[in-house]
């Protein structure tokens, strides 16, 4: 087996969105564990107090450290790293580790695999160091030391604490002037049991390959959830879905990622944008078609979110995926152009849903054939997503179903309801055409339809009841 590993170095400080112009730390036991470019370029160092930082560069922002974001997080990325192996592990706190020796075919070399991780989590936003061994705490050691050979790994960072030994286990090998773990690896596994412990031993064993360690693979999650907490709150729209890493895009490429891994399409999503006070602002988006561009999700959200009125600061925003399907790629010919009915039903249906998402779901409507014989019972108003759905069902219903209302000419525009007329008005052209509906509910429907040209020259469309009352129903286009 071949174990890639991935170790997010920075992972505490970048589940946070945070402006890179702003000086910005994240803290563990009141002390900086990590800062941005911002604060490092203002002179804060790792282990700084918060207050000797804030007094360094008042405007400081700060964040606690949260674990369970950080795991939260790691889940993520592993499942979005599913892509590139069926066998993907967690190594909390901030490493993910991929067997690639089965993926080695198909994305040619293990270094051509390694560069296209990287450039994914680069694309999300996210600092990470890769390293390959044949062992997982080889990996590991390798990636979180930054080294090309396990000898050279500093015991620091080799992730000892990881595998349960204790801090105190470092200090010692320290204060006997060893500090990488070349000289364990020559070291006899006897003594170092006696003075160290049998997890140490464990560790160096399974770290050469000369004990298993077996790893639990995790399953991709079946649905799409993700929040960004962000470290100030925004007061404004456009900061929201402006720019590259603002907090909407990375969420939408996040989804672009899941749905791709999963070979999804989103018919359906939510945002939601909360407050520090609680007030949470849903926003539901459909789309006509299933959706992966990140691009595309995020500009009919972007109409959408013009029209929505959202809380004053805003300070988490959230994704879920609400409804999605199997994604299937566009028809294409011999010669690799779309067939036109495939171009043209994704044109249409991007239109419809920009037009939706400025104008909302009432105001645009499609027309659909009902099976009635009565005129003006024949059609309904469908929300727009409904009706593209169901054209090519809907198109061979039209070819099939040829009922009586559906058999002679009928007009663009019918009067609801129908106007008296006088017959004097008009010349008969066409007809009758008989129309009888409702017979076997008692409230029965008998009309001569003729087409007819008004007195005013115009064609139209008139019927005599059973009363020999005559009645404009419409005109001809």
């Amino acid at each position: 087996m071949l174990w890639l590993a991935i170790h997010f170095p920075r992972l505490p400080l970048e589940i946070f969105s945070i402006a890179s112009s702003e000086p910005a730390v994240v803290l563990e036991n009141n002390r900086v564990l990590l800062r941005n470019q911002a604060a490092q370029a203002s002179g804060i160092t790792p282990g700084t107090t918060l207050a000797t930082a804030h007094s360094i560069t008042p405007g400081l922002k700060h964040k606690h450290r949260a674990p369970v974001a950080e795991l939260k997080k790691l889940t993520t990325l592993a499942d979005t790293l599913y892509r590139f192996s069926s066998y993907v592990s967690l190594q909390p706190p901030d490493c993910i580790l991929l067997e690639i020796g089965a993926s080695l075919k198909l994305f040619g070399s293990s270094i051509q695999l390694g560069e296209q991780v990287v450039a994914l989590c680069h694309e999300l936003g996210h600092q990470v160091v890769v390293r390959e061994a044949q062992t997982p705490w080889a990996a590991i050691a390798l990636a979180r030391s930054r080294q090309q050979a396990l000898a050279q790994v500093s015991l620091a960072d080799a992730g000892l604490e990881l595998a349960g030994i204790k801090a105190d286990v470092v200090e010692r090998f320290a204060n006997m002037g060893i500090y990488t773990l070349g000289p364990l690896l020559k070291m006899s596994a006897k003594s170092l049991g006696r003075r160290f412990g049998k997890p140490l031993l464990t560790y160096l064993a399974q770290l050469t390959g000369d004990l298993p360690d077996p790893r639990v693979a995790t399953s991709p999650a079946a649905t799409f959830s993700q929040a960004l907490h962000l470290l100030d709150p925004i007061r404004d729209k456009d900061t929201l879905h402006q720019y590259a890493f603002s907090p909407m895009s990375k969420l939408t490429q996040a989804l672009q990622h899941w749905l791709i891994t999963h070979q999804l399409g989103c018919e359906a999503l939510v945002w939601v944008f909360s407050s520090h006070q609680q007030e949470c602002i849903e926003v539901p988006l459909r789309f006509t078609n299933g959706k992966q561009n990140s691009q595309e999700l995020l500009k009919v959200s972007q109409l959408k979110l013009d029209q929505a009125q959202l809380p004053r600061e805003v300070l988490t925003v959230a994704l879920t995926a609400k409804r999605v399907q199997p994604w299937l790629g566009a028809s294409q010919s011999l010669f690799k152009t779309l067939s036109p009915v495939t171009s043209n039903n994704s044109h249409l249906g991007a239109m419809v849903d920009e037009l939706v998402a400025r104008l909302g779901d009432q105001s645009v409507r499609g027309i659909q054939s009902q099976p009635q014989h009565r005129p003006e019972a024949a059609w309904t108003t469908v929300p727009a997503h409904q009706l593209l759905k169901t054209r090519p069902k809907a198109a061979s219903a039209r070819l099939t179903n040829n009922t009586p209302a559906q058999s002679g000419r009928r007009p663009l525009w019918l009067f609801d309801p129908p106007r008296c007329v006088s017959p004097a008005q008009l010349q008969i052209l066409h007809g009758p055409e008989r129309i009888v509906s409702h017979w076997w509910q008692g409230e029965a429907v008998c009309r001569d339809y003729y087409i007819a040209r008004h007195q005013q020259g115009a064609q139209c469309w008139v019927y005599e009841d059973v009363s020999a009352q005559w009645y404009l129903h419409g005109y001809f286009g």
